[in-house]
């Protein structure tokens, strides 16, 4: 059982930010490359915006990342993922910067060259990847993505000119040191009344309403609180549950939700993990 899975979900709503990565990635076919930071709560939809950006992204290079909390910790591994399927171009690169990237993955036995030299390193490799065809970079949860692998992608973001790149970072927070604050940006907040209902298939009316004021726009939420109803409230037959003047805001719901459907997983092992 997955708790919370933002993947595959279609877009509701978000129209004008659907248009401009649309319009970035129409432009990168055209040699021109952007960057865009977007960021907003748990939940907003940043991962399906960026899985919207990989379904346009006809005739291009697409490489992805995404931060894990307990990987904060290891250096340089974001970006390894994130360059993995183009080390293969390492040789076109300038020996100084191709020595950089081979010392930060291990591949050979020089020091870790400066910050300044990685960064450039990072860029030339993406520009290289875009030669043939234009490259999509996609780094998701940058608030869990080792620091020194955010500071190279960031680096490289802010220096795009003519390569055909787009790069798309979504985070939950923009510390004021992260070289993120610097980048274009949308704050992604709340979906739309309309949209929220159509994520709600299946409720009464009381009901939806109900999960319409306690999620505030947030697409999980309402995914999640709808969720967690038994299916004597979804058909409004026993009273919705707290007032919504009483509603905590949409991150506590949320662990409570995910709080209820913990508790309805089996207490013994399953045949599965024998």
């Amino acid at each position: 059982m997955m708790l919370g899975c933002r993947r595959g979900r279609t877009v509701q709503g978000r129209a004008e930010e659907r248009r401009r990565i649309e319009r970035m990635l129409a432009n990168s076919r055209r040699g021109v490359s952007s960057s865009l930071l977007l960021h907003g709560d748990a939940g907003i939809g940043k991962t399906t915006l960026l899985e919207h950006a990989a379904a346009h992204a006809d005739g291009m290079r697409v490489l992805r990342v995404e931060g894990i909390e307990s990987e904060m910790e290891l250096a340089f591994g974001g970006l390894h993922q994130l360059l993995l399927p183009v080390l293969d171009l390492l040789d076109r690169l300038p020996g100084p910067q191709a020595g950089a990237l081979r010392a930060v993955f291990g591949l050979s036995e020089e020091p870790v060259r400066d910050r300044l030299t990685l960064g450039l390193a990072s860029l030339s490799l993406l520009s290289e990847a875009a030669t043939d065809d234009p490259v999509l970079c996609l780094v998701d949860d940058l608030q869990w993505l080792d620091r020194p692998s955010g500071d190279a992608l960031t680096f490289a973001a802010r220096r795009l000119r003519d390569e055909g790149i787009v790069m798309l970072f979504a985070t939950r927070s923009t510390p004021p040191e992260s070289g993120s604050k610097a980048l274009p940006r949308i704050h992604v907040t709340g979906i739309d009344r309309r949209s929220a209902v159509a994520l709600l298939p299946g409720l009464a009316p009381p009901v939806a309403e109900h999960i319409l004021d306690q999620a505030q726009g947030n697409p999980l939420a309402l995914r999640e609180l709808a969720a967690a109803l038994t299916p004597a409230q979804r058909a409004g037959q026993l009273g919705p549950l707290a007032p919504a003047e009483a509603r905590p805001e949409p991150p506590h719901q949320l662990q409570d939700a995910f709080a209820q459907q913990i508790r309805r997983l089996p207490t013994r092992p399953s045949a599965l993990s024998r």
